[in-house]
């Protein structure tokens, strides 16, 4: 492959290269992070990582919920440890 040239990742690809599973479970994020601590994942209609992933493997957020890290690690993107919750419950 000539230098400068790497293969198009699509956005699960891209997105799993940037985790690391700890024995904790969580999937820590190794990609940009913003100053609030949230994992930041960049692709077309880019969001935080751990909403990328919950809609990915678990489905669409309500409109009335935002999501919750049951793990209280805001750079933690494993699906298991976000629950979908009301405001005043987060």
């Amino acid at each position: 492959m000539p230098i400068g040239v790497y293969p198009r990742l699509n956005p699960i690809e891209r997105f799993l290269s940037k985790i690391e599973i700890c024995s904790s479970g969580c999937w820590l994020w190794f990609g940009s992070i913003k100053g609030n601590g949230y994992a930041h994942f960049v692709y077309p209609g880019g969001q935080y990582a751990h909403r990328f992933s919950y809609e990915f493997f678990i489905g669409s957020i309500p409109k009335d919920k935002e999501l919750d890290h049951l793990c209280r690690i805001r750079h933690c993107a494993n699906p298991n440890h976000l629950e979908a919750v009301t405001h005043r419950e987060n």
